[in-house]
C-alpha cells in the first residue's frame, strides 16, 4: 500500500536526497505520467500532441529557501509548479503551458484539459511511492540485480526499464513496486527454466552453459 504524503513531508524527504537522487525519481515518474497521458483515449481528434510534463517541486518555497530560482514557465509568463508541453499537429508550433492557459491557446476542451491537469495526481503516487519507500530507510536491491545481472537476465529487458533500472542502482534508490515485481519474477521464471534443462539433459548438463538455453526451453514450449 502506497503512503499518500502531504507537501510539507515530501519536502523534508527531499530535503535529505542528493540532486541526483531527486532528478532520477523526477525523470522516470514524468516519463511514467507521459506514457499514461499519451495512451488516453480523448486524444483522439486532437490536433495536439503531448511532449511532456514538467514539475517544480520548489515551486511553493518562498524564493530565499529556493536552491534554484523558478524554472517552469506559462507562455503568459507565470511561474508554474506543473508545465504542460504541447505541439500543433498542424503547425508544428510549440506551446509550455499552465493550466488556465491551456484551454484557451490549444481549443482543447475544458473537461480533456481537466482530466490532463490531473496528472498531477499521479505524479504525487507515484513519487510517494519511492519517496515512501526511502523515507523507512529501504534501498535499491542491489543482490537481486547483481544474481539478475550475473545470469544476464537483464538483457531481455527493453532499452527504457534496463535504463531505468540503472539509473535507479546508481541513485540507490528502491524501485516502483512493479519494476521491483518484474526483476524477482524474471529472476524466478529464470531458475525454473534452468531446473527443466538440467532435467532435459541430464548428466549431460554442464555448469557452464548459456542462458539462451534456458529461453530455449520457452520457446521449444510455445511452439509445441
Amino acid at each position: 500500500m502506497i503512503n499518500v504524503l502531504s507537501s510539507e513531508e515530501r519536502e523534508k524527504i527531499f530535503d535529505t536526497m542528493t540532486d541526483f537522487q531527486i532528478d532520477v525519481i523526477m525523470n522516470h515518474v514524468m516519463y511514467r505520467v507521459k506514457s499514461e497521458l499519451l495512451t488516453a483515449s480523448f486524444w483522439k481528434g486532437i490536433h495536439w500532441e503531448l511532449l511532456g510534463v514538467n514539475y517544480d517541486r520548489f515551486y511553493r518555497k518562498k524564493l530565499n529557501q529556493r536552491k534554484y530560482k523558478p524554472s517552469l514557465y506559462c507562455e503568459c509568463g507565470r511561474s508554474l509548479k506543473y508545465q504542460y508541453v504541447v505541439k500543433s499537429k498542424e503547425t508544428g508550433e510549440i506551446l509550455e503551458l499552465g493550466k488556465e492557459c491551456f484551454t484557451q491557446r490549444t481549443g482543447i476542451p475544458e473537461r480533456i484539459a481537466e482530466e490532463i491537469y490531473n496528472s498531477r495526481n499521479k505524479i504525487n503516487i507515484f513519487q510517494d511511492e519511492i519517496l515512501s519507500a526511502y523515507k523507512f530507510r529501504k534501498r535499491f536491491p542491489i543482490e537481486l540485480y547483481n544474481e539478475i545481472h550475473l545470469n544476464k537476465v537483464d538483457d531481455k529487458g527493453s532499452p527504457y526499464y534496463n535504463k531505468k533500472i540503472l539509473d535507479f542502482k546508481k541513485a540507490n534508490l528502491p524501485l516502483f513496486h512493479r519494476d521491483q515485481d518484474k526483476l524477482e519474477n524474471d529472476l524466478i521464471e529464470y531458475k525454473v527454466r534452468k531446473r527443466q534443462l538440467k532435467r532435459l539433459l541430464g548428466v549431460n548438463f554442464e555448469v557452464e552453459y548459456t542462458e539462451n538455453y534456458v529461453y530455449l526451453i520457452k520457446y521449444m514450449e510455445n511452439r509445441i
